[in-house]
Order: structure tokens, then sequence, then C-alpha cells
């Protein structure tokens, strides 16, 4: 093992990422699966970084099926910037 090259996890973490293309049917049922695991979660008080994230995550799929069920409804609509 070489050890001059030892980077840390963060310097990994911030090297390295993933993107994820879906549907909006397949999204609204992670969307829905975020959200029951997420409540599952939320019995205890303690917050951790898992609630955190699953929190983060709902929120970000929630954004994302609105803004899609938006832009169906009202498609000649200039949200954008």
């Amino acid at each position: 093992m070489d050890t001059e090259f030892d980077p840390s996890e963060d310097e990994v973490d911030a090297q390295w990422c993933a993107e994820l293309r879906m549907g909006i049917k397949e999204a609204k049922m992670l969307y829905n699966c975020i959200r029951v695991y997420s409540n599952l979660i939320d019995i205890d008080e303690e917050e951790t970084e898992e609630k955190e994230y699953f929190n983060t995550l709902k929120t970000k799929f929630f954004t994302v099926i609105t803004d899609y069920d938006f832009k169906r409804q009202f498609p000649d609509s200039k949200t954008d910037s």
C-alpha cells in the first residue's frame, strides 16, 4: 500500500459524485418510500444525521414533484429565470 497518498474521507467524497435519472412515476414512488421511512425514524426524539439527510431528501423530491405538477398544469407559465 502506498503510504504517500493517504486522502481523508472528505477529500475522496469531494472528488466523487453520482447522478440518477428517473421518470416522474419513479420519483413519486421513491418520494413515498422516503416519506414512510422518514416517519418511522422520527419516532425517537433524538436528532441524527440520518434524520436530517432523509428530511432534506424528502424536501428535494417534493420540490421536484411539485415543479413537475406545476409545469404540467400551467405549461405556458414563465417561471424560469
